[in-house]
């Protein structure tokens, strides 16, 4: 018989039992996405918590949520999750922030033109 096979045996009454998935799936494995899942809210935190702008407090928290989101799709499709995520959360908030500082500009351009 096949040692890394799962062995599967009929129980009384002819019920199937399958072995508990520990057997087939590593701990390590349970581990790494929570880890993941810490890393990303401690960093994203931590961003968020930097953030001091009050008039566009809620654009830029939606703006860093959303970077997080992006940097963590991108590296979940990684073999290293953990180590891709901090510089693609760097990347894409820092695209993010001035994708905001741009519109920002414009609106300020906008106002200015419609006071003159």
């Amino acid at each position: 018989m096949n040692n890394h096979a799962p062995d599967l045996r009929r129980q009384g009454g002819g019920v199937l039992a399958f072995p508990l998935l520990s057997t087939l799936i590593p701990v390590s494995a349970y581990r790494q996405p929570l880890e993941f899942d810490l890393l990303k809210q401690r960093l994203l935190l931590k961003r968020l918590d930097e953030t001091d702008h009050e008039a566009s407090r809620v654009q830029l928290h939606d703006a860093i949520i959303r970077a997080a989101a992006e940097a963590a799709s991108l590296a979940s499709q990684t073999d290293f999750p953990a180590l891709f995520f901090p510089a693609l959360f760097e990347e894409k908030t820092a695209t993010a922030f001035q994708y905001l500082a741009r519109q920002e500009e414009i609106r300020r351009r906008s106002w200015e033109s419609q006071a003159a």
